[in-house]
């Protein structure tokens, strides 16, 4: 895989706040024209979307603990009641937390499987974010193998180690 092992090749210089997340905004990063953007783990906050929405982009949302049905957010804003994980099922059960009090199913797809059901497969991602609550470490590695990286400008992502996830036997040694 060798990514996690790579020097960093770019350190921003100009960034800003687009809700709660920083986005690099230097002229080799910046979101283009008519940008895409994909943002996993919205928990009833729309503030990056949204800012990113004012930039000229169209964003996908995604969240399906929030139990909320499939629809157009705002102008550009497309939400969809599902998840992103590193494999597809229809009947994923996510460990209790702060966001999930009681037991659930939600449909996931892998991200390969998410720009395929959209259209998407051949076009650049400017921006993904997500926030996925421990199950980040599994998604970035499923998107190393299915050679996502490249279609890719910039990922955000909040890295959770809780006691029971992410599986030390496959991320740690």
């Amino acid at each position: 895989m060798g990514y996690f092992d790579q020097p960093l090749e770019h350190k921003c210089i100009y960034s800003r706040w687009m809700g709660n997340w920083k986005v690099c905004f230097d002229e080799t990063s910046a979101p283009r024209k008519s940008c895409l953007v994909y943002s996993f783990g919205i928990a009833n906050d729309f503030s990056f979307d949204e800012a990113m929405e004012a930039e000229g982009c169209m964003v996908y949302s995604f969240d399906p603990s929030m139990g909320v049905e499939d629809h157009k957010h705002s102008v550009n804003v497309y939400f969809k009641n599902l998840g992103l994980g590193s494999h597809d099922m229809d009947n994923f059960s996510p460990r209790s937390d702060e966001y999930v009090s009681y037991s659930q199913k939600w449909k996931i797809r892998t991200l390969k499987s998410i720009l395929i059901m959209l259209g998407h497969e051949k076009r650049f991602i400017d921006v993904l974010k997500f926030d996925v609550e421990g199950y980040e470490w599994e998604i970035m590695l499923n998107l190393m193998k299915d050679g996502l990286l490249p279609q890719i400008g910039q990922i955000l992502t909040e890295w959770h180690i809780f006691p029971d996830l992410p599986p030390r036997e496959m991320f740690f040694l």
